[in-house]
Formats: structure tokens, sequence, C-alpha cells
């Protein structure tokens, strides 16, 4: 689930017309959890959407970005947290994300960024093209 649909900031208006979508990673830094996601996978023909909504206090998962490049993401489920620590980079409006177990990285697009909100895309497409996925989540500041 933290595969991470993962991301633009405006607390220093990280994201203008003007700058091409550069997002300011300062304003990145943080700790936010998901409020929602959407998406679909496409396998095998198969097309299976999904819209979810995490308004349980004791259902959530989210993302924290250190200044540093390192970061973990937090699942927290029926009393109990589990973390993965990843590294990230931000390039313009991509935000690649790397897990030291997986031997790819994720590339997502960071849609919108503000002081308070961070809505992430992340899709791919298999090398035949019949095979896909499409994730956007929408995350909300903790600190």
């Amino acid at each position: 689930m933290a595969a991470f649909a993962v991301v633009t900031v405006c607390s220093s208006c990280s994201k203008d017309e003007e700058d091409g979508g550069k997002v300011d990673s300062k304003s990145l830094v943080g700790t936010w959890r998901c409020v929602s996601e959407e998406g679909y996978e496409i396998y095998d023909g198969e097309k299976e959407e999904w819209k979810d909504t995490y308004n349980n206090p004791n259902e959530y998962w989210g993302i924290i970005f250190n200044a540093d490049g390192t970061g973990v993401t937090y699942d927290y489920y029926n009393g109990e947290e589990y973390e993965d620590n990843f590294t990230w980079k931000l390039s313009g409006n991509k935000l690649t994300i790397k897990h030291p177990e997986e031997s790819d990285a994720d590339v997502g697009t960071i849609e919108s960024l503000t002081s308070k909100q961070l809505v992430t895309v992340y899709e791919w497409v298999s090398a035949d093209g019949k095979e896909k996925e499409y994730e956007k989540a929408t995350f909300t500041r903790v600190k």
C-alpha cells in the first residue's frame, strides 16, 4: 500500500506556471498522511478501479520526507505501525523514490503541493502496453 502514491507545494508557492512545474524540495520535507487515493489497474484485459478515503484514526498510511533525501513510508493498522525506509530525489515535479530492497525506483509526478496538501500521481505501463497502473494519492501535512 505504501508503494507510494505520492506529490506539489505552495508554502513558498513551489509550483508556478512560469517555472515549468518546478517544485521546491524544501516544501516537500515533512510528514504527510494519505487522505484519499484512486486509480486503476489493467491486467489480462480486465480493468479494476478503486477510490478509497482514509478517515479512520486507527487505519492510515503516510510518508515522511527528510531534508537529507531519506524518508519513511508508514502504515498504521489494528494498533500496529509498520515502516519502510527509502531515499528520494526531486527533479522539477518528478519525484523518485527508491526502497533499498527493490531493484527499480518508483517515479511519480507531483501534481500539486501546498503548505497543507500534496497530490502525487504514479503511472506504469508494461513494455507491450497491455498492462497499466495508475494511482493518484492526496496527502495532508501532519507536521
